[in-house]
């Protein structure tokens, strides 16, 4: 496969994203290829990759003590707080287990791509603005972001009767047409 770049790992990255390029069309700021470039850069880095996939292992396991531990009726930290993150500020999220461990998990689980981003061999352009689309993707996929998994907008559905979701439902196809 033949390259229009000279720099090594744009060549890795044309090569393990074949599809880059079809983003890059549609990307005017190219932040799909920064987070090709971002992979190929972590994986240039396997001993800071290691560890930290090892911290993310060993956050996870503290995440499940930590969640065990609250279903049984004890107050343990988990290794993610909610401190400085508005999404979270419902009580739910800490009082229960289930939604904790929610939490828990997705907090470790962006960690750890910052952190592989963090670590990455790359330029500081591309760092930003693979960096912006990491963020942006984590927001995405926040489980706030989902009915059945934000106990903040299940308790407002029940206290308006549902009008809150036909609300978010009209909001949203308008969102669409428009």
């Amino acid at each position: 496969m033949t390259s229009t770049t000279n720099n090594d790992g744009d060549r890795i990255a044309d090569i393990l994203t074949p599809e880059a390029g079809l983003i890059a069309d549609a990307d005017a700021v190219l932040f799909g290829r920064a987070l090709a470039r971002a992979a190929v850069g972590a994986v240039a880095s396997p001993w800071d990759t290691a560890g930290a996939t090892i911290a993310w292992a060993a956050a996870l396991a503290a995440a499940g003590r930590a969640t065990v531990g609250r279903a049984l009726g004890r107050e343990i930290d988990g290794p993610v707080t909610v401190e400085g993150d508005r999404r979270f500020a419902d009580a739910a999220w800490t009082s229960n287990p289930a939604f904790f461990a929610l939490h828990q998990v997705y907090g470790v689980g962006a960690r750890y791509l910052r952190q592989l981003l963090a670590d990455a061999r790359i330029d500081e352009p591309t760092r930003r603005k693979a960096e912006f689309a990491l963020d942006f993707a984590l927001d995405a996929v926040a489980p706030t972001n989902v009915l059945p998994t934000n106990p903040a907008a299940l308790k407002h559905a029940f206290d308006t009767g549902g009008l809150s979701l036909l609300r978010g439902t009209r909001n949203f196809v308008n969102d669409m047409l428009h």
